[in-house]
């Protein structure tokens, strides 16, 4: 089997952890609106494609967001 190429993997890196951070936001959402695709990606991008470090900052902003409408 070919070795895949650095581009794949860094799509199928970035897909897997857009997929994991949707996930968390959909199961356990506290109220809070699930956020689109793009914002998701601009949250990862953010973090490095870190999910835990995005799944916090987005969480904060959101809840800040709630507190200040």
């Amino acid at each position: 089997m070919p070795a895949l190429h650095a581009d794949a993997v860094h799509v199928l890196h970035v897909a897997q952890a857009l997929a994991a951070l949707s996930a968390r936001f959909a199961s356990s959402n506290g109220g809070i609106d699930v956020p689109d695709e793009t914002t998701l990606r601009w949250y990862l991008r953010d973090r490095y494609f870190d999910v835990d470090e995005a799944e916090q900052k987005l969480r904060k902003m959101l809840t800040w967001r709630k507190a200040f409408r």
